[in-house]
């Protein structure tokens, strides 16, 4: 299959109320998008294409030798946007038959490395009834769902699975292993956004998972501090950074 039919989707709006502009925003000297599109062109892995609704997004994106091959409605470029209907419509606009494969890549995680992307094709073509792969850490301490505390309906601390505090909490070694999604690279078929049981999903049936080694930082930026630190971690980190 050429490369010219997978393609990597990059979805850049300019608006957000936690950290404004900050797809444009300087994150080690260069706007925070330009490590996710010189992850997607260092891949060689497909044509690398931004999504936006902005004018200067897709000019930055043009100057770096990406695609823009639509402008996105504004409708779709809101807070309450849904990941999966910016990637249902990127699919529309390109054309589900000009695409074999998508990766998206969120310019929030610029820890990702391009081999993230060759190595998550590596898993795809393991067997032909794989409909997606995307990468996890495995959780551990508190982040595992057995240490988790939740609120009930009925306003009662307990354990988030919804045991009691008192019951056993079990140790590291014995709880079965669990994972979180940690947005280096989700890679899909096209055509799992248009399932028929009206459940819009880029995994599919049958998702596989790629575990990031442990001693990856794979900081997600949704706030002020998560910039900050990962700002730090990637200066010390980085090459690209130094």
């Amino acid at each position: 299959m050429p490369k010219s039919k997978n393609i990597i989707l990059i979805p850049a709006r300019a608006g957000s109320k936690s950290i404004p502009n900050k797809n444009m925003r300087l994150f080690c000297g260069k706007p925070l998008i330009y490590w996710a599109i010189q992850a997607g062109k260092t891949s060689s892995w497909g044509r690398v294409c931004v999504s936006t609704e902005s004018l200067e997004i897709a000019q930055y994106a043009d100057d770096l030798g990406v695609e823009v091959p639509f402008i996105r409605p504004e409708i779709l470029s809101n807070d309450t946007t849904t990941t999966e209907s910016v990637l249902k419509h990127a699919v529309k606009e390109i054309g589900i038959e000009n695409i074999f494969r998508m990766a998206l890549l969120q310019p929030t995680s610029p820890f990702r490395r391009a081999s993230d992307i060759l190595d998550a094709e590596t898993i795809f073509n393991e067997t032909e009834d794989i409909t997606s792969v995307f990468s996890v850490k495995q959780a551990v301490a508190n982040q595992h769902p057995e240490w988790m505390i939740g609120i009930n309906p009925q306003g009662h601390v307990e354990r988030y699975t919804g045991k009691n505090l008192r019951d056993s909490w079990g140790t590291r070694q014995t709880l079965m292993p669990a994972y979180i999604r940690n947005d280096y690279v989700y890679m899909f078929k096209p055509e799992n956004l248009f399932s028929n049981d009206g459940k819009l999903n880029m995994y599919g049936d049958n998702p596989k998972i790629m575990v990031s080694a442990p001693d990856r930082i794979d900081i997600d930026i949704n706030n002020q501090v998560d910039w900050d630190v990962a700002e730090v971690l990637f200066e010390k980190f980085s090459n690209d950074c130094k």
